[in-house]
């Protein structure tokens, strides 16, 4: 299957600042090497079994205590695996190709639903485009040409135990290619102004993950730190971004 949208990507990634040393190296975190980050989810399954469940129940809630919930939630759980197996294979492969080596350090998955106590009330929280705050250390991404940060999360009940997974979308996607074109050509687009490379054969996407069409990184951790919500780690610096609309790279 291919990816229902959003901003899906491989990129590899220099130490660019570090803000807490103790944290990055309890993470084996060599400052020296490259990381790789994955960011790709269940390859639209989770997004076929969403449309199966609409067409059988529309946008009717499920009683916990249901057989219809029950099988739910298991095609939910299969569709997070998934996407956890789909990244250590995206991961794998490119490593192959890099003839390089390399462990997962972090697994986060934004789309999922889980129950969770809350102000003092039991039920689910669900989320979408959302990192959950009470893992452990996550990364926040920032666009191809800008900065991504990890950083360690305070899980707060304020915040439903959850954090921006990303830098957000500043534009909608169909309007980049017309607002970018007369300035960029493909060729341009292909290097950031942080000096790393985008691998991008689909001349459409380029256009629409430009990092014009994104809010500054900057921005959103500030913001998350001013609430408290965060504790920053070290930022990281985009080397090499390979971006595919979901196709497979043999």
């Amino acid at each position: 299957m291919r990816e229902s949208g959003g901003n899906h990507f491989a990129e590899l990634q220099s130490i660019d600042e570090v803000y807490d040393a103790a944290v990055l190296d309890a993470l084996a975190i060599n400052k020296q090497q490259l990381q790789l980050l994955v960011h790709s989810g269940s390859r639209g399954l989770g997004q076929f079994i969403l449309r199966q469940h609409i067409e059988q129940h529309g946008h009717r809630g499920l009683a916990v205590d249901t057989a219809d919930c029950a099988a739910y939630l298991l095609a939910h759980q299969q569709a997070v695996q998934f996407a956890t197996l789909n990244r250590r294979l995206i991961a794998q492969r490119i490593l192959l190709r890099l003839s390089a080596n390399g462990q997962a350090l972090l697994d986060i998955n934004h789309n999922l639903v889980l129950p969770a106590q809350m102000h003092g009330l039991q039920g689910w929280v669900h989320r979408k485009g959302a990192t959950p705050a009470d893992v452990g250390p996550v990364v926040i991404p920032g666009s191809r040409g800008d900065f991504s940060y990890l950083v360690l999360p305070l899980a707060s009940d304020l915040s439903l135990n959850s954090l921006a997974h990303g830098a957000g979308r500043k534009w909608i996607r169909s309007e980049c290619k017309g607002r970018l074109s007369p300035r960029y050509t493909v060729a341009q687009l292909s290097r950031t102004k942080l000096g790393s490379h985008v691998i991008c054969a689909d001349r459409q996407l380029i256009y629409e993950e430009a990092p014009e069409a994104y809010k500054p990184a900057e921005n959103i951790i500030s913001t998350l730190e001013g609430a408290g919500l965060i504790k920053v780690i070290a930022r990281l610096r985009p080397v090499l971004t390979y971006k595919t609309r979901g196709e497979c790279c043999e």
